[in-house]
């Protein structure tokens, strides 16, 4: 059986305030937005995308209504570094929460942080 080449583009994050959520991912976070439009009549939500800075990976700020309670959660959603505890300086320094602040464990390092609306995200190293 031949393999199938997939890889993850795009990852969901819902959020209940999609303006104050963009401005945090662009403006603290630094990533690029990539789309904003309309996904009905007026006061629908938007679709809207972010990207990463030097990376593939695409965020999608969603506010789907009957999804809320997961709004200020630990989200499924890991991000990559090259050196944990400079990103951790870098992103204080732009006022991002950190609850876990980092520390080497046994599977590498690891730090956890918030965005505008308490969503928790795991930060890791990559390895050599």
């Amino acid at each position: 059986m031949s393999q199938v080449a997939l890889q993850v583009g795009k990852v969901s994050l819902n959020v209940s305030d999609q303006d104050a959520a963009k401005r945090f991912w662009v403006e603290k976070m630094g990533f690029e937005e990539v789309l904003d439009t309309p996904m009905g009549e007026a006061g629908s939500p938007r679709w809207i995308e972010v990207r990463a800075p030097g990376d593939g990976i695409t965020l999608i700020l969603f506010s789907q209504r009957f999804d809320m309670e997961k709004v200020g959660s630990l989200n499924n959603v890991l991000f990559t570094c090259d050196d944990v505890q400079r990103t951790y300086a870098e992103l204080s320094a732009r006022g991002i929460d950190f609850p876990d602040k980092p520390a080497q464990q046994e599977w590498g390092w690891w730090a956890t942080f918030r965005d505008n609306e308490g969503n928790f995200y795991g930060l890791t190293q990559r390895n050599p």
